[in-house]
């Protein structure tokens, strides 16, 4: 328990992060949709809509497995980038203390 504490204290420092780390997390997200969308489908996908046949492609005949695995990289570091966020905001809502709360009185109307 006491070495959970410590991550968080730890992450709670980093908290300057938060931004940098929403750009990247952006950034990615933008690649990964525009990857998605140039691989080519079994109705030619993006790429058709462009002239380009389903046979042919710009980056050669093996551009399939190229884009499949730049795909799978961004994906990962699109996921990697939401966790790092996700730790560090929690760790940074952990850290900050609470506002008392206030009891409310209630009136006899």
């Amino acid at each position: 328990m006491i070495q959970i504490a410590q991550m968080y204290s730890t992450l709670a420092d980093l908290s300057w992060l938060k931004v940098p780390v929403m750009i990247l997390f952006i950034m990615a997200g933008t690649v990964l949709i525009l990857l998605v969308l140039i691989q080519t489908t079994k109705g030619g996908g993006l790429a058709g809509a462009f002239g380009m046949g389903g046979d042919t492609s710009v980056l050669g005949t093996r551009a399939g497995t190229f884009l499949g695995k730049i795909t799978a990289v961004v994906a990962t570091v699109f996921l990697l980038l939401a966790l790092i966020y996700a730790l560090i905001s929690q760790a940074g809502e952990m850290g900050r203390p609470q506002a008392p709360e206030t009891p409310t009185e209630e009136t006899g109307q």
